[in-house]
């Protein structure tokens, strides 16, 4: 009977408006149908710690990374193992995101290296030793080029059409851990350990970033950074437990919003950017109206820290 009712909302979930996927420290990863809070599927990721959640475009697949290894799993289905298994990184897995078109997924690791796959495959396409542990990567709107920050403080762009690393940034040496690009390409910003973000002006994937603004938005460690889809608004989670909203050029704070317990690790807007949800040690994601700065909707049931989210319209 569980089965089977279980089968039955994953084909509910098929037609549903928003989908969350979150995973943590508990080695599970659970979905959820957001606008009901609905988790209609938990599986497990016995090889560690999630790190990383992406959802491919179409939304039929999602992609899970943890402590060597990727494990994609088809949304529409009900079973437990993956339907293919990303399988060639030594260490963590911290960045991982698909190609807008669903034609590859980049992977990003402290082994220092940025990985893609073919999606129809677990072969790797390409890899570009990044020379340093790799703590978050972004790929650019525009799809030609990924962004990494590494431990070292430096930023690195890497022309996916040249095949090669085409410029470098090395704000204060310090280690970098959060990157995000404006869904315009206006935009780049970038989070470091000390609570610092740094903010560029970016026309084009091909032009030379221009330094628009340093600020210190935290004190302390910054795990995620990330704009709205309208681009009119800039989040960022940190270890003191909140979560501060910025206007897009970052010039000045908004809102703070307070609630979690513990370090806030991730968040990702909704898809009219109209809502955020947020993930924290204290083992729970919660779902926040941007206009009221409130918590509207709270999603239990891991049982150890959440440290990774993913949203899909």
């Amino acid at each position: 009977m569980e089965a089977a009712r279980t089968f039955s909302t994953i084909e509910q979930q098929q037609q549903a408006s928003v989908l969350l996927v979150t995973g943590g420290y508990d080695h599970t990863v659970r979905f959820w149908e957001a606008s009901t809070g609905l988790c209609y599927k938990s599986l497990q990721f016995t090889e560690s710690a999630v790190n990383k959640i992406s959802i491919s475009p179409d939304r039929s697949k999602v992609a899970v990374a943890g402590n060597p290894i990727v494990k994609i799993f088809d949304t529409s289905s009900n079973q437990q193992q993956p339907i293919l298994t990303l399988s060639g990184h030594k260490s963590n897995v911290v960045a991982m995101e698909h190609h807008p078109e669903n034609r590859w997924i980049y992977t990003g690791s402290e082994d220092g290296t940025v990985r893609l796959w073919d999606m129809r495959s677990s072969n790797h396409q390409s890899v570009f030793n990044v020379g340093k542990p790799v703590q978050a990567a972004a790929l650019h709107p525009a799809g030609n080029v990924i962004i990494t920050a590494d431990r070292s403080g430096c930023i690195k762009f890497w022309d996916l059409r040249a095949d090669q690393c085409a410029r470098e940034l090395l704000p204060d040496g310090v280690g970098m851990f959060s990157i995000c690009v404006r869904p315009d390409g206006q935009r780049i910003a970038a989070a470091n350990k000390d609570g610092i973000v740094y903010v560029w002006s970016a026309q084009s994937d091909d032009e030379e970033p221009v330094p628009m603004n340093k600020i210190r938005a935290h004190n302390g460690f910054i795990p995620k950074i990330c704009w709205s889809p309208d681009c009119s608004t800039v989040s960022t989670c940190a270890e003191d437990g909140t979560i501060k909203l910025w206007d897009g050029d970052m010039n000045s704070v908004t809102k703070t919003l307070t609630g979690h317990q513990r370090w806030v690790w991730d968040c990702g807007f909704s898809g009219d950017s109209q809502f955020l949800f947020s993930a924290s040690s204290d083992q729970s994601v919660r779902l926040w109206s941007m206009q009221t700065a409130e918590v509207v909707r709270m999603f239990g049931g891991h049982t150890k820290a959440v440290t990774a989210i993913a949203v899909a319209d």
